[in-house]
């Protein structure tokens, strides 16, 4: 216990009914001592106290603060529920376009340094948990701003049980990761402090009844307070009876107040207050005298905690709530400088929808533009639940909701009003207000009616880029960069719509072959945005990175990128759905098909009806790769609606899966027919799927012995590679001067190219293509009769193979191995695997035993035996052993239920 009298002060203010000293919080004043004498010393400081509710945090805060020396200079920042800024007093307006934490916290810290010229300045922000995490981000930088500045920044903290996951503990996590950022945690009180505070507020305890008091409290100093000073000396079991009983031995006016603050949360003026009940003055007067409310240095006043607050409103029934809010907001709206957001809160409580709306519609649009997109999404949703202005200012509401759902990752929300805003404008006859807002790049993912880009003006944003997007359609890649250019030239960066708009003008360069000249945009868009802590186009920005990466034949880059985004996405409470579906779809293709399966489940467990489209494709690789082909079938059926969603990318990787599906089922025109249509879709140089049907069109060909395909794929590889392609595009380059050497007959430099192809894919993460490529070898060298590089090249494929379940490419490393059991001709209408399955199910093995000897799951041996099955006319273990063993097949049997389990 700290006994120094000059610690124990609180700007003047100890509440009536607190304990006159902190207790057990030495330790805490020692740490923070050596931060201010680091100020002192000019270097700017940061501490955050922090701790769950009624551990002290603000009155720590204050009283240190209050302690410092007479030299000090010190700024109390008030935070309030209604989202405005704590920082209002001290800063002038930052425009709208440079509103990212960054820019606040820049000019945060300009004022901060010459508000305390050549003495130290303590800032004291009390209920940090309730500022936007925007505003809390912008904490960071300005302790950049002042680091060689004697400002000391001290704030408090909340910490709930939902805090790991909310955005703004995110926030100041960030914040403190700074050296120069220190966090001051405070925990409840042991046995002994609660001891010592029942000493200090004279009524000593020990013994049985100090155990029970701790118990009671759980330790926690405000709880201990407040059983303490129960009337008549009773301890109440509950702190809820606790603070009745304190409240019904006030007058009714001092009750009446004490109900309108707990219904306000945020401070409120005295004067106010003390209007709204008879006798106000007098109820103020009985509050601050017992230690229920305070009065700020602002003249505010509030109750002196959030758990009086929760207690006193659960103790009031709805309809006296509702009075409270409506008095509380009437009268609000009298004082200048109310926060709409606030406003909106009071009068959605009392029951007005109407007026709510009306203040929720400007709490929005601010909440918008300090990029908070959740805070917003919330408030725009109050401004849509009653009618407002006509209905081309509906249609523009909607618009403004839907875009800011979008960023928000809330993308059901932001369809249903973007749907609604297109139905509006189009009736207000604004057509090209509804194809702008359905080329905003926030709604990019959402289904969207059809687009006519005839109504947008010819030099407007969207339409430069849906013509630089039909210009690489068409083969003319330098136009396509010129328009993309001209984007760049007219977005305006400091704003989020123009970055990005920068960065799909970045994606517009790199799919016309400009590779290093979109990388360098993006890479300053990524550090304009690091910079100013945006973290939403932060992940939007490494999200387009990714695609780059692999469009680039970088797969494994486009995997630790995506990863990165779902990290900062998670960090800060954050849409992160997007960038795992890429991670499940990149995991399918790398070969790690376990994991891309356990994505694929957790993402199919939000049930989000947009999230279960987007997920089919991964899902869909997947069930490709395990050769359960019926199955990625119908998820490929089901993806025929993705043409609503009119996104290139999207549409050319379900494409891209029904040419792998036939490719699998040995249908090489369908192969290539699948492979035409992509072209009516993109003709982007580098595109993310881009690798894929090129070379399973050289596999097509093969099968179709067409070498002009061939021919033409490797043409088309080899321009890549010069044009800058990674490590994927090198390998397959190499790869088909390997085909093009086997299919001439030069068999050494065709099992020399393969081999380095089948190398290279290793190393580029492509897994499947370098098994197909280790079988290309082990073919060229059948044909030489070089069985020892022909068993050396199906070992390391089938090693490949069954590490990773990949099974439909088993099935061709299958038809090298040798078997000594007599082969039944029924059986050649099975693939290798299959037969395989049939022998081992004859062998007496159960579906668990054959799915560990072949490194698979048991749904994918029950899945393959219901083909045996049907390709086989039996319907029992039975049947299938005598037919594998050499007996007759039998009789096709009617379809019914079959024994493969």
């Amino acid at each position: 216990m700290n006994s120094d009298a000059s610690r124990r002060r609180d700007s003047g203010r100890l509440w009536a009914g607190a304990c006159p000293a902190l207790v057990e919080r030495d330790a805490q004043l020692e740490l923070l001592q050596r931060v201010a004498d680091r100020v002192a010393a000019g270097e700017g400081q940061c501490a955050v106290v922090t701790g769950e509710a009624g551990t002290g945090k603000s009155r720590l805060c204050r009283e240190f603060v209050a302690s410092l020396g007479d030299d000090w200079l010190r700024v109390a920042a008030s935070a309030s529920s209604g989202g405005a800024s704590p920082f209002g007093a001290l800063l002038d307006e930052v425009p709208a376009g440079d509103a990212p934490a960054g820019a606040i916290g820049s000019a945060l810290g300009h004022a901060l340094a010459r508000r305390a010229g050549d003495a130290p300045l303590a800032v004291v922000i009390e209920d940090l948990e309730r500022v936007d995490p925007v505003l809390i981000a912008a904490l960071g930088s300005a302790l950049d701003t002042v680091v060689a500045s004697r400002v000391l920044i001290v704030a408090a903290f909340r910490i709930t049980g939902t805090s790991r996951v909310d955005e703004r503990a995110g926030a100041v996590a960030e914040v403190l990761r700074s050296a120069r950022a220190h966090e001051v945690r405070l925990s409840s009180l042991s046995p002994s402090g609660v001891i010592q505070m029942a000493a200090l507020m004279a009524q000593p305890i020990a013994g049985d009844a100090a155990a029970a008091l701790h118990a009671r409290a759980d330790g926690n100093p405000f709880f201990v307070e407040e059983l303490l000073n129960t009337p008549d000396g009773e301890r109440s079991w509950t702190i809820t009876e606790a603070i009745r009983r304190r409240l019904a031995a006030m007058p009714i006016g001092a009750q009446e107040i004490a109900e309108a603050l707990a219904c306000a949360l945020d401070p409120l003026p005295r004067p106010l207050v003390e209007g709204i009940v008879d006798d106000g003055e007098a109820g103020v007067n009985a509050l601050v005298d017992a230690g229920i409310a305070a009065v700020e240095t602002t003249d505010d006043i509030a109750l002196r905690h959030a758990l009086l607050s929760e207690v006193i409103a659960s103790e009031l029934a709805p309809r006296e709530r509702r009075q409270w809010h409506r008095r509380i907001a009437a009268a609000l709206e009298q004082q200048p400088g109310t926060a709409a957001a606030r406003l909106a809160r009071h009068w959605r409580a009392a029951g007005d929808i109407e007026r709510a709306a009306r203040w929720a519609v400007v709490a929005a649009d601010d909440a918008t533009q300090l990029r908070a997109y959740r805070t917003a999404t919330g408030l725009y949703q109050v401004a849509l639940s009653a009618p407002v202005g006509d209905e081309h200012e509906r249609a523009e509401l909607l618009e403004r909701a839907a875009v800011a759902a979008g960023l928000a990752g809330s993308d059901t929300q932001a369809r249903e009003w973007a749907a609604g805003a297109d139905t509006l404008y189009r009736r207000v006859g604004e057509q090209w207000r509804a194809v702008s807002m359905w080329l905003n790049p926030a709604l990019h993912r959402l289904p969207k009616p059809s687009v006519d880009r005839s109504a947008l003006d010819d030099d407007a944003i969207p339409r430069l880029l849906m013509d630089a997007h039909d210009a690489t359609l068409h083969g003319d890649h330098e136009l396509a960069a010129q328009l993309a250019r001209r984007v760049l030239a007219r977005a305006d960066e400091r704003t989020d719509l123009g970055m990005e708009w920068a960065s799909a003008a970045a994606r517009r360069l790199i799919a016309a072959g400009h590779l290093a000249e979109g990388d360098d945009i993006l890479f300053r868009l990524r550090a304009s945005a690091t910079a100013s802590q945006n973290w939403p186009m932060l992940t939007d920005v490494i999200g387009q990175q990714s695609v780059c990466a692999i469009s680039r034949g970088e797969i494994l880059d486009c995997l630790a990128l995506n990863g990165e985004a779902v990290r900062i996405a998670h960090a800060h409470d954050l849409r992160a759905w997007t960038y795992q579906v890429g991670i499940a779809l990149i995991d399918a293709y790398l070969g790690e098909l376990d994991d891309a399966d356990a994505l694929v489940e957790e993402l199919l467990a939000r049930d989000d009806p947009v999230v279960d489209e987007f997920v089919q494709l991964p899902a869909c690789i997947v069930d490709l790769q395990r050769g359960e082909l019926p199955t990625a079938r119908q998820r490929l059926e089901r993806l025929q609606a993705v043409r609503t969603l009119q996104v290139p990318d999207y549409t050319v990787g379900v494409l891209a899966a029904q040419a792998r599906l036939h490719h699998f089922s040995h249908e090489p025109e369908q192969v290539l027919a699948a492979v035409a249509e992509t072209r009516e879709v993109s003709g982007d140089l580098f595109e993310p799927c881009r690798f894929e049907l090129l070379v399973l069109a050289a596999r097509a060909g093969c099968a179709l012995d067409d070498d002009s395909v061939i021919g033409g794929v490797r043409a088309s590889l080899d321009e890549l590679v010069e044009l800058g392609g990674g490590r994927g595009y090198r390998a397959g380059s190499t790869w088909a001067r390997g085909i093009v050497a086997h299919r001439r007959g030069a068999r050494d430099e065709a099992s020399a190219l393969l081999t380095a192809a089948a190398e290279g894919f290793e190393r580029a993460g492509r897994f499947v293509h370098a098994v197909e490529s280790w079988l290309d070898v082990a073919e060229t060298a059948s044909a030489e009769g070089d069985s020892a590089t022909q068993q050396r090249a199906v070992g390391r494929a089938r090693e490949l193979c069954e590490s990773r379940g990949l099974v439909a490419a088993l099935d061709r490393a299958s038809n090298y191995s040798s078997h000594d059991e007599p082969l039944n001709p029924a059986l050649r209408a099975l693939s290798a695997r299959e037969q395989e399955i049939a022998r081992l199910v004859a062998a007496g093995n159960t579906n668990r035993a054959i799915a560990a000897a072949l490194f698979v799951s048991e749904h994918t041996v029950r899945n393959q035996l219901v083909n045996i099955f049907a390709k086989l006319g039996v319907s029992r273990r039975t049947e299938l052993a005598r037919v594998v063993l050499g007996g007759a097949a039998p009789p096709a049997q009617p379809s019914g239920q079959r024994d493969v389990t």
